[in-house]
């Protein structure tokens, strides 16, 4: 008769944080069309239910690679999604 194994203990390693720069505000940026969007302005945007939906600027940043982003919050929504909003690329931004 052989005897069971000791139960293993469990190991757990710490992941190192990675440093990160922080983001940098911008007041307004530019899209690869050369329009300047602003924070509160309405922006068209791609829904996650595949049509297109109105949106509201709510913040605007650089990233640590120096790429402009523009965080939005939805305007509309449909009722089958919970949608809280998103981030784009400020090149990418179109206006309504």
């Amino acid at each position: 008769m052989t005897e069971p194994e000791p139960p293993k203990k469990l190991v757990i390693k710490r992941i190192p944080s990675i440093e990160r720069k922080p983001q940098i505000a911008l007041k307004s940026v530019t899209n690869s069309e050369g329009e300047v969007f602003q924070c509160q302005d309405q922006i068209r945007i791609k829904a996650p239910w595949g049509s297109r939906a109105t949106a509201e600027i709510t913040a605007l940043y650089q990233d640590e690679s120096g790429n402009a982003w523009a965080q939005y919050k939805p305007n509309e929504s449909d009722p089958k999604w919970d949608w809280e909003g998103g981030c784009i690329r400020a090149e990418r931004l179109r206006k309504p």
